[in-house]
């Protein structure tokens, strides 16, 4: 019952993201599987690509509603371990481990980049920086 919305910018074209491919794979893997996990139905899941807040980087933005997260939580989202709510998912017979955003953000330290979480409202934005291969326009 999850709606995907997925936008990412002309401006990124014929850009190319600094990291392996297999550590990309697991960056999107972890976040989207997280999505699928922990999404409210409520609002649709999106998914933004565009240039990112600093010069030769792109943001990879992954947005659901998340009701269970408050801000207090948000400075431990990418902590080893760390899970809002033992009752969270959405999958009854899964058991997460805790160490999906914990390895996303090893991911993207190792890369020179960055990962950050933000509530809008109800909705949780988590939100990867990554260097570009060569400086956008």
């Amino acid at each position: 019952g999850l709606r995907f919305d997925i936008a990412i910018s002309e401006s990124l074209k014929d850009q190319e993201i600094a990291v392996s491919p297999n550590a990309l794979k697991q960056v999107v893997d972890n976040l989207l599987s997280n999505m699928l996990r922990y999404a409210s139905a409520n609002g649709p899941c999106e998914i933004k690509v565009s240039p990112g807040k600093q010069a030769g980087f792109v943001e990879l933005a992954f947005i659901n509603d998340a009701p269970d997260v408050d801000d207090a939580c948000l400075p431990f989202l990418f902590d080893r371990f760390y899970r809002v709510s033992e009752s969270r998912t959405r999958v009854d017979h899964e058991h997460p481990s805790g160490l999906g955003l914990s390895i996303v953000k090893q991911i993207c330290i190792s890369s020179q980049g960055n990962v950050t979480a933000s509530l809008n409202g109800q909705r949780l934005v988590i939100a990867v920086e990554l260097p570009l291969t060569k400086p956008g326009p």
